[in-house]
């Protein structure tokens, strides 16, 4: 690996560019479950009440937070210490609960 300046800007924005795709679709997760679409697609057959709402979330959070820490740890290099150790803190949590929210979503729902 080249640690030229145009590598480095290469990587840098396609690393941005997958945290700020991250970014938009914890939007679109925030906006369907303010709409009450997200627990809806998560249960179709039941009475939407808030329990499932909650739980809606907490299935559906974890696939942006992986990739928002994806793109922050292919970044790791350039980042301040505090901050790469927070990206590698967040990607090993939120890997660990992406693994539970798709085991729940495989073999219980």
């Amino acid at each position: 690996m080249s640690n030229s300046s145009v590598f480095k800007g290469i990587v840098r924005n396609i690393c941005t560019t997958i945290t700020i795709v991250g970014l938009c679709l914890l939007g679109l997760i925030c906006l369907d479950a303010s709409e009450g679409v997200l627990a809806a697609r998560y249960f179709p057959n039941s009475i939407i009440v808030a329990e499932h709402q909650v739980y809606a979330l907490l299935l559906a959070v974890p696939v942006p937070l992986h990739l928002i820490f994806i793109g922050l740890i292919l970044q790791k290099r350039w980042l301040s210490e505090p901050l790469a150790r927070c990206a590698v803190i967040g990607i090993i949590g939120s890997g660990v609960w992406l693994g539970v929210a798709l085991g729940v979503k495989f073999f219980v729902l």
